[in-house]
């Protein structure tokens, strides 16, 4: 149904010398599909957002009109892409 990108926020070969509660053993955590996830949760870290709450009483009116929206709204997976590209262009 989806063509399914996977992004991980600290690199798949992070090794964890000791574990912890503050540093588990994440080796058999499941991978997020990003490109599914709005961008917003994996850190926006933006100036500006815009929030539209909405009560829905009509659910199919609600997913014809949403469709129209689903390019404008970024997925965590460009939001964490976009996120390193910024990171690794900056000035120490």
């Amino acid at each position: 149904m989806f063509d399914q990108q996977f992004a991980r926020e600290a690199p798949l070969n992070l090794t964890v010398t000791q574990n912890n509660d503050a540093r588990p053993n994440a080796v058999n955590e499941p991978v997020l599909a990003v490109d599914n996830i709005q961008g917003n949760i994996a850190g926006f870290n933006k100036d500006h957002q815009t929030m539209i709450f909405l009560k829905i009483t009509d659910a199919e009116n609600f997913r014809r009109w949403l469709a129209d929206f689903v390019p404008f709204i970024a997925t965590a997976n460009e939001v964490l892409t976009f996120n390193r590209l910024f990171a690794s262009h900056l000035i120490c």
